[in-house]
């Protein structure tokens, strides 16, 4: 599945997708908009995004050029925001989780246009579209009425990759399992503080930790360092199973973490799976969003604390640069 930038002669695909969902319950569009005149604008701006699945366009997303949200008082961030509008996937597509994968590309588009924040209303009447928002991380600030409906007003912020193209991830050996070893001892701390008493956090120092990682090696995993200029998180992946993602403390919420994940979604032999500390509703989030879900196994590990098993339920999307 590619999200990419549409083309001028999908012009009509992407039409018909609009006309095909006006009059179904939720929809708040009418034979005149979205219409010709919104493509053609969209398209010519460059803002036009498209969800293509063996050479067919099943969904569309537009970055609405102008910032008409800015002028209410909700929102936490209104400096460098911008909004999206129109998303629609083709009728027999749809309850596939597609949208998830619409709003994700065009998120990872404005993480890499250094956006800090995304601004949408959403019908109250459109149920499905709030459940979509909710789960791709959008906060609900305020409500508003504008053209004849009542609205939502929604919030995302954006985790921003600093130099994101010069982002690397590469295969942890002897000569840099000490800065991994580094990483995942501050992160180790550092996450696990709320859940474990404090003498058991402090045990885990670099030296412990590179003794782990050392026999995680060994018996076959394969462990991933992410550098940006400097090391700032780590995944490893055993067969299906990932494992020991984590980022620098004081380098999260900038898309390591998503980076990361991504990768290590791409290197297992079959289908992905982790395990997540209960209650640990961030990584939860991350999680969710990129397609996991629970299945309702769970594992007591010691000092008191229950694991609970995600495995991917979704499908890898390709992001077109």
């Amino acid at each position: 599945m590619l999200f990419r930038k549409a083309e001028t002669r999908e012009a009509e695909a992407i039409r018909a997708l609009y006309q095909a969902v006006i009059g179904t319950p939720f929809c708040t569009w009418d034979e005149s908009y979205p219409g010709e005149t919104e493509i053609a604008g969209d398209l010519s701006a460059g803002t036009l995004y498209v969800l293509e699945e063996d050479h067919q366009v099943i969904g569309a997303i537009s970055i609405v050029p102008e910032n008409e949200l800015d002028h209410f008082n909700c929102w936490a961030l209104k400096e460098n925001a911008r909004e999206f509008a129109r998303v629609v996937i083709k009728s027999d597509q749809q309850h596939k989780r597609l949208s998830v994968y619409l709003v994700e590309g065009v998120i990872r588009e404005l993480q890499r246009q250094g956006v800090a924040a995304i601004h949408i209303a959403v019908a109250k009447e459109n149920i499905p579209a709030q459940k979509l928002y909710r789960k791709t991380g959008f906060d609900f600030c305020g409500e508003a009425d504008m053209y004849g409906h009542s609205y939502f007003l929604c919030e995302r912020t954006i985790e921003i990759c600093s130099e994101g193209k010069k982002m690397m991830i590469t295969p942890v050996d002897k000569t840099n399992i000490m800065q991994a070893a580094a990483i995942h001892a501050i992160s180790w701390q550092a996450s696990h503080r709320a859940f474990c008493a404090q003498d058991f956090v402090e045990k885990h120092t670099p030296e412990r930790q590179l003794e782990y990682l050392q026999s995680k090696m060994k018996n076959g995993s394969k462990v991933y360092m992410l550098v940006d200029e400097k090391p700032v998180g780590i995944v490893s992946v055993t067969g299906s199973l990932i494992e020991d993602l984590y980022v620098l403390p004081d380098m999260q919420n900038r898309g390591y973490g998503t980076a990361l994940l991504q990768f290590a979604i791409k290197q297992c032999t079959n289908t992905p799976a982790l395990w997540i500390l209960e209650n640990n509703t961030c990584a939860e989030r991350l999680y969710h969003r990129m397609g996991f879900q629970k299945t309702g196994r769970r594992n007591y590990i010691a000092h008191g604390l229950d694991e609970i098993e995600m495995h991917f339920t979704g499908t890898f999307l390709q992001v077109t640069d």
